[in-house]
């Protein structure tokens, strides 16, 4: 999906299954993730994202399980290492966060 794309219903109703799937704390952090309009790290996604409900070290862990669901492509371009890792998120799942 290219940036600025419009949302389809189709792709809107997939997000909400998506979201409607995970536990309070992967929906929680999705909600503060649909902030972020590009790329985006894990460095950004503790300073930004964290507080006394999702505190900074459980950022990783649930940033991991939101990936494997396509909520969350990681950027072709990083270099491999875990922290470079840059994050985004397609149209449809930030509208659903947002």
């Amino acid at each position: 999906m290219l940036w600025g794309e419009p949302v389809t219903a189709g792709q809107l109703a997939a997000a909400e299954g998506g979201y409607d799937r995970c536990d309070p704390e992967e929906r929680l952090l999705w909600e503060r993730l649909s902030v972020f309009e590009g790329t985006f790290g894990r460095d950004a996604v503790r300073e930004v994202c964290a507080s006394g409900t999702l505190p900074p070290a459980r950022i990783p862990a649930v940033l991991d399980r939101l990936a494997p669901l396509a909520l969350l492509p990681v950027d072709d371009l990083f270099d491999g290492e875990e922290d470079a890792a840059r994050y985004w998120m397609p149209h449809p799942v930030r509208a659903v966060g947002a």
